[in-house]
């Protein structure tokens, strides 16, 4: 049982995701919040693994858009999933640069045959594409990112390395960063033997972008939680001695990312004759509270103060 609901609700938050996106979808439960495209579109094969009616309709939205796309940061991102995550985007990817002539990490054959593709409207007036005006607005590079990180949690401090982490070079973030600066944009603040940096004025920077969602999760961590349930759903069908063994496993890995979203901690399930259905109980409640939008990972430290203008459609 929950087993079906993990994989239900992956491919809900799929959909959802990419209907913010302009995808023809039925449910939006994310217009409130910032997407980050290029996670979002290397998670979306596995999280969308059997809806082939969604991978179609991503095909079709890469084809229309991918000039939109950081390939160079989808690539950094892919090289760093797990294992069949890697495996699922490079087989989804080796079609969408077929038809779309982009060069993103592939491998495997052509989809055969391939789907009738549609046209894929790019809503930009949606408080949840803030990210994407960014880009029409500074370019589709480090630039962008680096000030919708910043905008996200405007009144704490970052680094480079941190900035970093969501999958630019940290070279190409300092030179940023410092250029920033040199426009008044952001501020530094000497720390130690590292230099801290926000922004000077978020608020106008809100204003230019046309709003901001309330919230601005972080996706790596989040997706990265998602992967590792629909494993641990994958281990239905196996002896309760090797599930057992997998959960304490997956139960590990997933606690920091837990904290780091401010979720509750996963149960303990050491010792636990049901750690897999322990386990599985406390990962589709936390799937089902993403896929409908009302997660507190979904907010967690993204709550902005009134003063930033928010987007309207």
């Amino acid at each position: 049982m929950y087993s079906e609901g993990i994989r239900r609700d992956a491919g809900d938050l799929a959909w959802s995701l990419w209907s913010e996106l302009g995808v023809p979808g039925v449910v939006r439960n994310h217009s409130s919040t910032s997407i980050d495209l290029e996670p979002l579109l290397a998670f979306t094969p596995t999280l969308a693994h059997e809806d082939p009616r969604l991978l179609e309709q991503v095909l079709s939205w890469c084809v229309d858009h991918a000039d939109r796309v950081n390939a160079g940061r989808l690539a950094t991102l892919v090289k760093k999933l797990p294992t069949q995550a890697r495996v699922n985007f490079e087989a989804f990817a080796t079609t969408v640069n077929h038809v779309a002539g982009t060069r993103w990490p592939a491998a495997g054959p052509i989809w055969d045959p391939l789907p009738r593709l549609r046209p894929a409207p790019l809503p930009m007036d949606r408080p949840a594409l803030v990210r994407l005006r960014a880009r029409a607005l500074c370019g589709v590079g480090t630039r962008a990112d680096v000030l919708c990180d910043l905008l996200a949690r405007p009144g704490a401090w970052s680094t480079a390395a941190v900035l970093a982490e969501a999958g630019h070079s940290k070279r190409n973030v300092a030179r940023t960063l410092s250029e920033l600066e040199a426009a008044g944009i952001v501020v530094r603040l000497p720390s130690g033997n590292a230099l801290r940096f926000r922004l000077a004025n978020p608020a106008a920077l809100a204003t230019v972008l046309g709003g901001v969602p309330p919230a601005s999760p972080h996706w790596l961590p989040m997706f990265e939680l998602v992967t590792m349930l629909l494993d641990l759903a994958a281990m239905e069908g196996t002896s309760s001695t090797v599930r057992r063994v997998q959960a304490n496993t997956l139960r590990d890995a997933a606690a920091p990312l837990a904290e780091l979203l401010g979720l509750p901690a996963p149960p303990q399930t050491r010792g636990e004759p049901q750690a897999w259905e322990t386990l599985m109980r406390w990962g589709a409640a936390r799937l089902d509270a993403l896929a409908s939008g009302t997660s507190a990972a979904l907010g967690a430290e993204g709550a902005r103060p009134a003063a930033l203008p928010m987007g309207g459609e």
